[in-house]
Parts: structure tokens; C-alpha cells; sequence
């Protein structure tokens, strides 16, 4: 009988092992299942962040350019008012620095194409294609192509921007304006540039000087 209920003690002593250790078992899966899910969660924020993060970087990036954008406009908005359209012969056309706006630089033809989209490239001359002579030798035209857009025209060969902005400016002189001063047609422009204050809606300053009497004065134009 004791024997028996030893037994029948330790029977019911290993099935309450067996229940514990189930219990136990059945606690560990559910532990490693939160912590499954916990690990799947912090994955995902950290991706959430990472995704987060690129876009503020994107959006920062971009903030920039439009800012880098707005300030090329507005220094271009200035920059090509110191230029105008010329027709260089052959149907050929460019910009060429106004008179008095040069401002040291040499003389130049701008690509039209280039111009209008908003850039400066210059027009470079390419020759006439004959060798060592020169254009002038055999009177041939001299080919002028833009190395950014690959647009060309062909140019008298006594035709440059050297030569035409020679022209220009004695086109400009020409006969002078009567002076406010001593009366004298011998007011001139000595140089012109974007006005301040009108200048994003094509205004010009010009400054006038005669030749005569020194007599200065400057208007917008």
C-alpha cells in the first residue's frame, strides 16, 4: 500500500513536472515570439527612419538648388543686359557685348542658341577650312561654331567680334547729342549698364560725357 501510494505520489509528482515543464516550454515560444515581433517592429522603425532621413537629405538638396537656381537667374537677369543681337552677315547671328559694358573683356560672340537658354558659350572661329592660307587671301567666309551646342554660321572673313564691335561703337559715337551745358553736339556715351532700380524690366543707364566742355551727365534709357 505504501508502495503503491509512493508510486502513485511520484506518478502524480512527474505528471506535475511534465505539466510544469509544458508550461515552461509553452512560456519560452511565446517569449520568442515577442521578441520576434519586437525585433520585426525595430527593423521597421529603423527603416521608417532611414526612408525618413533620405527624404529630409533629398528635400534639403533640393531646397539648395532651387536657391543656387534663383540666384544664377537673378545674376543673369543682370548678365544679359550687357549684351545684344547682331546679325553677323551670311544670316549668321550672336550676342555681342553693348558698348561700355565691357568692362575689360575682350570682344566676343555669345552662341544665340546657348543665350536663350539661359547660358554664355562662346562662339569660337573654326577657319575656312583651306589650309594655311587665310580667308582674306581668297575672300572666303570664316566658319564660327559654338563647341557647347554645336550651333555655327559662317562670317564674311573680314567679319569678327573684334571688327563688329569696332563698328558698333563707332555707330554709337556718331555724331553726338547736344550738350545741356555749352551747347555743343558733342555730348557722347561713355558707358552703359542695367539700372539699379529698373534693371529687371530692361532698364539702362547710360552715362554721357561731352567731349568738349567735360560736362557729365547720365539718364535712363
Amino acid at each position: 500500500m505504501l508502495a503503491e501510494l509512493s508510486a502513485a505520489i511520484s506518478s502524480i509528482k512527474a505528471t506535475s513536472d511534465i505539466v510544469k515543464g509544458i508550461g515552461s516550454a509553452l512560456s519560452e515560444v511565446k517569449l520568442n515570439e515577442i521578441k520576434l515581433d519586437l525585433q520585426r517592429a525595430l527593423l521597421e522603425a529603423r527603416e521608417a527612419l532611414s526612408d525618413a532621413q533620405a527624404v529630409e537629405a533629398a528635400t534639403a538638396a533640393r531646397i539648395r538648388e532651387l536657391e543656387q537656381e534663383i540666384v544664377r537667374l537673378k545674376d543673369w537677369s543682370v548678365e544679359r543686359q550687357r549684351y545684344q543681337l547682331c546679325d553677323v552677315g551670311r544670316g549668321g547671328f550672336a550676342y555681342l557685348l553693348r558698348t561700355g559694358t565691357e568692362n575689360g573683356e575682350p570682344a566676343h560672340w555669345l552662341c544665340a542658341t546657348c543665350f536663350n537658354q539661359g547660358r554664355k558659350s562662346l562662339m569660337q572661329s573654326k577657319g575656312n577650312g583651306v589650309g594655311n592660307r587665310s580667308a582674306a587671301e581668297r575672300g572666303l567666309d570664316v566658319t564660327f561654331a559654338c563647341d557647347t551646342c554645336k550651333s555655327s554660321f559662317q562670317a564674311p572673313w573680314n567679319v569678327n567680334p573684334a571688327s563688329y564691335a569696332k563698328k558698333q561703337a563707332l555707330e554709337t559715337l556718331g555724331p553726338g547729342e547736344r550738350c545741356d551745358k555749352c551747347g555743343a553736339d558733342e555730348l557722347r556715351l561713355q558707358r552703359e549698364e542695367a539700372d539699379p532700380v529698373f534693371g529687371d524690366l530692361g532698364g539702362r543707364r547710360q552715362f554721357l560725357k561731352c567731349t568738349k566742355c567735360a560736362f557729365e551727365t547720365e539718364r535712363i534709357k
